[in-house]
């Protein structure tokens, strides 16, 4: 079945998250967002009031909240209508360079210094973990451009989600699929 048009867009980020598709992106140099439940229209969100006209590109979404971050805030909602600052990242001592994306139980973003670091999405253990300098070689390699990311559960263990993470670097002169 043939969605409803989107919104005249340039770069656009979609997620899934409680039974709709959220379509994120730069409407006239500002980040928009809009919703469908079904395919045939698309409805408008109103986000909170962000800093950064490229937040459409830091949107993260797990089974039952979506996050946006603007500048180093980060934003989360249940709803896409009421939108609460998530300081759990200040709490961790930790700066975003950007959102990567979600399973159902963590949120994934890469730190200033280049490290992946992972939000447990549960409310009573809202804590951020930096990779150790065992692992970072690994790292190193996350793509720095047109990234992509997506879980699914494993059928082996019901708290656990395989997740696929995908993008570009450019290394040199040559840009590189990771």
């Amino acid at each position: 079945k043939k969605m409803a048009d989107i919104p005249a867009m340039t770069g656009v980020r979609t997620v899934a998250c409680d039974n709709r598709i959220y379509l994120f992106g730069n409407e006239g140099g500002t980040t928009k967002a809009y919703y469908t439940t079904d395919g045939n229209s698309w409805t408008p969100i109103t986000l909170p009031a962000l800093t950064d006209a490229n937040a459409w590109q830091n949107i993260a979404a797990t089974e039952d909240s979506l996050y946006i971050m603007s500048g180093s805030t980060i934003y989360r909602s249940h709803d896409a209508t009421t939108w609460d600052v998530d300081n759990s990242i200040l709490s961790a001592g930790n700066t975003l360079q950007r959102l990567l994306g979600a399973s159902n139980t963590e949120v994934y973003a890469q730190a200033t210094d280049g490290t992946l670091i992972t939000k447990y999405c549960d409310d009573q253990l809202p804590i951020w973990i930096k990779a150790t300098d065992e692992t970072q070689s690994s790292f190193d390699e996350l793509p720095t451009q047109d990234y992509a990311m997506v879980s699914f559960p494993m059928n082996q263990s019901d708290s656990t989600d395989y997740v696929l993470m995908t993008g570009n670097k450019k290394i040199g002169e040559e840009w590189n699929r990771r």
